[in-house]
């Protein structure tokens, strides 16, 4: 957590309860560096990668895991799979009674892939 205190003549910075007076230039360099590595936010023009699709084989073990008994995080450990892909594939097998790739979501483009601009 950062905290800026400002007078006249110099800066203090308080991180993790510690306080260290600074240049404003510092303090500057110093805050923009943090912003830069805690900020979350996606750039307009970046994609995020897909991840990679679980086997069928896979999906259907977690489903039968599942209806041994087992939990969520027990079956990710076991099948080397995050605990929240699990419990999306779980919910999915309650809810649609399938495993299979859904189709997606909303109408189809009425415009053809050629005449769509590219990025």
């Amino acid at each position: 957590m950062w905290k800026l205190i400002s007078s006249n003549y110099s800066t203090s910075v308080i991180t993790d309860g510690q306080e260290q007076k600074s240049s404003p230039e510092h303090v500057s360099s110093q805050y923009k560096r943090h912003l830069s590595t805690t900020s979350n936010s996606q750039t307009p023009n970046s994609t995020m990668a897909k991840t990679k699709e679980l086997s069928k084989d896979t999906r259907n073990k977690i489903v039968d895991l599942h209806q041994a008994g087992k939990t969520e995080s027990a079956i990710g450990k076991q099948l080397g799979v995050k605990k929240s892909t699990v419990g999306a594939i779980i919910r999915k097998w309650k809810t649609y009674k399938t495993t299979n790739n859904l189709p997606p979501s909303g109408t189809p483009r009425k415009i053809s892939p050629r005449g769509v601009k590219s990025k």
